[in-house]
């Protein structure tokens, strides 16, 4: 089985009723979501804690049958795609559970 399912364009309706265009990485060997953007204006923004929490919840809740079998704009590779590989500088990115830790390291040139 391919280790990852991604999807590179998905409508999501928030909690307000607004449509969030996303894109997001699930790995099903862990069983977990491991990246998630959200579309604004013309850019790709890592999705704010909430965001997460509410586009996971919708994954794993509503739409978990994708997952076994993806269709559509869901495809499964053995591999992460390069828009979620890379680092996004200045994110920070907050733990979904509760025993989870952050660490920062803050470093501020010239000033």
């Amino acid at each position: 089985m391919r280790r990852y399912v991604v999807c590179r364009a998905w409508d999501h309706i928030d909690p307000d009723g607004d449509v969030l265009e996303c894109r997001f990485v699930y790995d099903r060997r862990e069983n977990e979501l491991v990246h998630v953007d959200v579309r604004y204006g013309r850019r790709w923004i890592r999705a704010s804690r909430d965001e997460w929490t509410d586009i996971e919840d919708s994954i794993l809740h509503s739409n978990s049958d994708h997952l076994d079998e993806p269709d559509g704009e869901m495809a499964a590779t053995i591999s992460l795609p390069s828009w979620a590989r890379r680092k996004s500088e200045g994110v920070i990115r907050i733990p979904r559970r509760p025993n989870d830790t952050v660490k920062l390291q803050l470093s501020f040139d010239g000033i």
